[in-house]
């Protein structure tokens, strides 16, 4: 059976008195206090240790990360790690994966730095402490209502917010199979994130994969960068002339009208009075950027679904798309910076894998360049 993971965030609320909801909220802020100081901590010692040593492979270097990890009592001793949550292990995978992803990324040669992690971060959960469950409830008018309940490390209990008139029937299907305690979903790692007085739970999920679609073997429908249109798409070996693909034409003048927007209020703040908060007075500016990556994450779901829409409808097997040159970055630099580009690679990756189209990415002219050099030398 094809398995997918899929992630839902979730609105929540704890359930309890006044003051089980103050222990609750409580609890997520020293959890995420102790979680992003015990990664700062953490990555600082084993960045010490490459740079004393500059050999991840050096036994001296591998001798004194593992000893950090799992001895130096006096090192972990120092953070309060709140109960019920077993964050040491995440902090020990969350530093190892990320700094395996800066080596990676050329630490080594000076092109990518050490990343430390900013207070508030979300709050990392194992999937077995999280379950779902139904509880019944009467409302203020004395009708037996039921509700979705998350029951979580501590004794904590949240009611799940769905929002009244706006229930999005894929979350709710979703809880059902698992408060129904469904085997073949399951909870994975998920993560708590507090932002202000909202509590989110960003629900991971492995799930059977839909898998009704039959596609015809060997059929490739290839995605190429157009600017008159932001996509084209044609089957491969077709006569059927390529199809454009755009959801909204104001895409780009949307863009620039936030944009201005953007460049309007910051060009204002100049005339600010002093005092009363930084955080204060960029408030809209923030706005605004939240606002337009929203905007353009919104249109890359749109524009992925009618990618893969269309590649079901012509029963496409595999989706080639054509990478970003560096010739489209000198010719068409005021559409690629209004796009998010990587952004539609991925979402049109993750949709085409839940009804089982394999994706594909073209190799451009200068990768296959590379590529022959490094094998001529």
């Amino acid at each position: 059976m094809k398995k997918q993971i899929v992630v839902k965030k979730l609105k929540l609320y704890p359930m309890g008195d006044k003051e089980e909801v103050s222990r609750v909220y409580q609890y997520i802020r020293n959890a995420q206090y102790t979680y992003y100081r015990a990664y700062n901590a953490y990555m600082g010692r084993v960045a010490s240790a490459y740079y004393k040593y500059r050999d991840v492979k050096d036994p001296e270097y591998v001798s004194t990360v593992k000893e950090y990890r799992t001895g130096h009592a006096e090192f972990w001793n120092d953070f309060d790690f709140p109960k019920g949550l077993d964050l040491k292990s995440a902090v020990v995978r969350k530093v190892s994966n990320d700094f395996s992803n800066a080596l990676k990324s050329g630490l080594a040669k000076g092109d990518k730095s050490i990343s430390y992690m900013k207070r508030g971060a979300n709050v990392p959960s194992a999937g077995r402490a999280i379950s779902v469950f139904v509880d019944q409830y009467t409302n203020d008018n004395g009708e037996t209502k039921e509700r979705y309940c998350i029951k979580w490390v501590n004794k904590i209990k949240f009611k799940v917010m769905l929002g009244a008139g706006k229930r999005d029937y894929g979350i709710v299907s979703l809880l059902d199979e698992l408060a129904d305690q469904n085997p073949d979903y399951k909870i994975c790692t998920s993560n708590f994130d507090l932002d202000g007085k909202n509590i989110y739970l960003k629900l991971c999920v492995e799930m059977p994969a839909k898998t009704d679609y039959i596609p015809e073997d060997n059929k490739v429908m290839k995605v190429e960068l157009a600017f008159d249109s932001p996509l084209l798409c044609s089957i491969v070996d077709s006569d059927n002339p390529p199809v454009a693909v755009s959801v909204d034409e104001n895409f780009v003048p949307t863009r620039l009208k936030i944009q201005e927007a953007y460049k309007r209020d910051f060009a204002m703040m100049k005339y600010n009075q002093g005092g009363h908060g930084q955080k204060k007075k960029l408030i809209r500016i923030e706005n605004l950027k939240k606002r337009e990556k929203n905007f353009v994450r919104q249109y890359n779901h749109k524009m992925s679904r009618s990618v893969v829409d269309l590649a079901m409808k012509n029963k496409a097997d595999t989706i080639l798309i054509t990478d970003i040159t560096w010739k489209d970055l000198e010719d068409n630099p005021f559409y690629l910076r209004n796009w998010s580009y990587y952004q539609l690679y991925e979402f049109i990756k993750y949709k085409a894998a839940m009804v089982g189209i394999k994706f594909l990415k073209e190799m451009s002219v200068e990768e296959k360049k590379d590529i022959i050099s490094e094998e001529d030398n």
